[in-house]
């Protein structure tokens, strides 16, 4: 009994406690909260005088002496009155719901914060072989299966102590020196997992682990950078309209004939085979597994869809207007992309080569076209975060502290890059994270399908021209036949697998 008593107490703070918070995110919010105080002090002045002159305590005094007329009779008003300054005067019931959630907020951008830095991370390096018959679908079911490794916290130690979070997982494609070559980068508790989901559906992908992190190579600061007489580009890309509105996928670029299927990532490939030796670039998907219920809240805006805009007429009836193919088609499409299981996704591209004479340019237009391949006017798009890119443009707001802003801006993308790290979902987090020329609100994450995502990133395919960006494996690894006896000692096995 008292359990439950003390999780329905539980959940009614935490509910006021977020409507607080939600109010206090609006400016008209604070104004009010300073209007209330204001008024409250007006109002409890000459009564704060009258309690302590009477040495008693002040609520004592209010209930003894406000609830009642001068004669002793109770009225209505007088208890209304009373009552409503009893309430004022319980200002620091109304204080600690205020401060709780902020306090809790902050308090798991902390413990998080802590756990980040603790948490042990293991690379994969993906090996393309010279023949990938897998296409882009085969990708999209090991995504699938990487959306359930995400895990979670379950109780309050978790939570609050441990700092546990949805894991995450990065899949990356990087250029060094013009040398393509894909990473995954995943907690090292789910690796395991993480290569059989990769074998189940590319079985002659060469899966290794390099010995070095190419992020080694990329200095740790703007200092080093220009000592180095380099300099870095970085963005990050968001989605162009409502999540629910899906890409562009490997669906519409399928063929009849597999020979004349389109893969867009050839568009990638090339462009990053063109950086410079002593240059790396990288496109990094952050990828966090998302809510599984997430397409209720777009349940009523695909109603209104079907309706194709109809408004009641003066009976007060909605009549459906007829919806052209289009419109119907596009309709198809969301409530497909609905189905699917998401990420919460950072999408970041970056740059670091020499300061003149690099292909950092060519990098970012190159990168943003290949974005562009994903986009149609009636459905989604990509388009830059622009307070998380290192381009800063004078005639748009607040026109003041260009240089500034612009090396603030590069030292957070080179140290959310190296990092890889995720933008927190805390609201109080990202303002301690907000520094005076640079915001913390304007890293987010966008929601990306599993069929989306395996578009943009996957090995590509047999009739993707890749070489020579790309060192393919020679020949696929395999074991032993099932069923063959096997004699000899543990130096034998392992110079037959080649270790």
């Amino acid at each position: 009994m008292f359990e439950e008593i003390g999780q329905v107490l539980l959940g009614l703070i935490k509910e006021i406690g977020e409507m607080i918070v939600t109010a206090l995110r609006k400016p008209e919010g604070w104004f009010l909260v300073v209007a209330v105080l204001l008024a409250a002090s007006a109002l409890l002045a000459p009564f704060l005088q009258a309690g302590t002159a009477s040495n008693v305590s002040f609520t004592t005094w209010l209930i003894t002496h406000n609830f009642a007329e001068a004669d002793g009779a109770v009225t209505a008003g007088s208890v209304m009155w009373g009552t409503t300054l009893w309430l004022v005067s319980m200002w620091w019931l109304w204080l600690f719901f205020a401060l709780t959630p902020i306090f809790r907020e902050l308090w798991l951008f902390w413990v998080r914060e802590k756990t980040k830095e603790t948490s042990k991370w293991s690379l994969i390096e993906l090996k393309i072989p010279r023949i990938v018959a897998e296409t882009a679908q085969a990708m999209e079911s090991v995504m699938v299966s990487l959306n359930n490794l995400g895990g979670g916290p379950d109780n309050f130690r978790e939570t609050f102590i441990n700092g546990d979070m949805v894991k995450w997982m990065n899949l990356e494609i990087v250029s060094i020196g013009g040398n393509v070559r894909f990473f995954v980068r995943c907690p090292k508790g789910v690796k395991d997992e993480v290569e059989a989901a990769f074998f189940a559906y590319y079985p002659d992908v060469d899966i290794s682990h390099p010995d070095k992190d190419y992020m080694d190579e990329i200095p740790a600061n703007m200092i080093d950078v220009y000592a180095q007489n380099m300099d870095v580009f970085g963005s990050e890309m968001k989605l162009d309209k409502d999540e629910m509105y899906p890409l562009k996928s490997y669906v519409d670029f399928k063929a009849d004939d597999p020979e004349k299927a389109i893969d867009p990532i050839s568009n990638l490939i090339e462009a990053m085979g063109k950086i410079k030796p002593g240059e790396i670039a990288a496109l990094h998907f952050l990828c966090i597994p998302g809510d599984k219920k997430w397409h209720e809240a777009f349940m009523a805006k695909v109603a209104e869809l079907r309706l194709g805009g109809a408004k009641p007429d003066k009976d007060g009836k909605i009549v459906p207007r007829f919806l052209s193919p289009g419109e119907t088609q596009l309709i198809k499409s969301i409530e497909i992309h609905l189905t699917k299981y998401v990420f919460d996704t950072v999408v970041r591209m970056f740059h670091v080569g020499p300061a003149e004479g690099s292909t950092g340019q060519y990098f970012r237009k190159s990168v943003t076209g290949y974005f562009n391949q994903y986009a149609s006017l009636n459905m989604n798009g990509f388009k830059p975060v622009g307070g998380m890119s290192t381009r800063v443009v004078p005639h748009e707001s607040p026109y003041f502290f260009i240089k500034e802003r612009l090396e603030y801006r590069k030292q957070k993308i080179l140290h959310v890059f190296r990092k890889r790290d995720v933008p927190t979902d805390l609201y109080w987090g990202k303002w301690f994270q907000t520094y005076f020329f640079n915001s913390g609100f304007h890293a987010k994450t966008i929601r990306l399908t599993t069929e989306e995502l395996a578009t943009l990133w996957h090995p590509p395919t047999e009739f993707v021209l890749t070489s020579p960006h790309i060192e393919r494996a020679e020949s696929k690894k395999a074991g032993p036949p099932a069923g063959l006896a096997i004699f000899g000692e543990e130096e034998e096995l392992n110079r037959f697998y080649g270790k």
